[in-house]
């Protein structure tokens, strides 16, 4: 890893090496189907995604406001069906030792295989351990200007010229 004191913070040769890699944003319904596929039993299917978020502000005083919301919507379940079959999402940011120190910092949001979340709660908060069984992984900021990545105009029709990094 390049060192961001030389480098600057974040480590700009990781940046710019992972243009070549972005996709960009997705929709919800393509998303869960490309990477999380269908339900493995009959007895629980997909909760709809119909106004599902909408307890989620889109911008608030602190990322917390975002991100806890989100966490629930995430994990909600009924009898019959789940949003994120077989996985669950937890507040990683705190258990985080000193969540705002370069070095400590962990994602606000991490997605866990349900069969590993006695692992990750058995884990020491001062380690790394539970970024090992990350599934996933959700950073939010309070306000969208301040995201690292933009999302291309909904008109656009080519989106290999579209720059998915901010440069603020």
């Amino acid at each position: 890893m390049r060192d961001p004191n030389v480098y600057g913070y974040p480590p700009v040769g990781h940046i710019w090496d992972m243009q070549k890699h972005i996709l960009g944003p997705m929709p919800v319904e393509a998303f869960v189907k490309a990477f999380v596929g269908p339900p493995v039993s009959d007895a629980h299917t997909p909760l709809s995604a119909h106004n599902a978020f909408k307890s989620v502000p889109p911008t608030a005083e602190t990322p917390a406001q975002i991100y806890e919301p989100l966490i629930v919507t995430l994990n909600k379940r009924t009898k019959h069906k789940t949003r994120c079959l077989g996985f669950v999402c937890e507040d990683t940011a705190r258990r985080s030792v000193h969540p705002r120190r370069l070095g400590y910092a962990k994602p606000h949001v991490t997605c866990f295989a349900e069969q590993n979340l006695q692992s990750v709660h058995r884990s020491d908060p001062r380690s790394r351990t539970e970024l090992g069984y990350a599934e996933l992984f959700i950073q939010v900021t309070a306000n969208a200007s301040h995201d690292f990545f933009v999302d291309p105009p909904i008109d656009i029709h080519d989106r290999t010229t579209h720059d998915f990094l901010a440069h603020t």
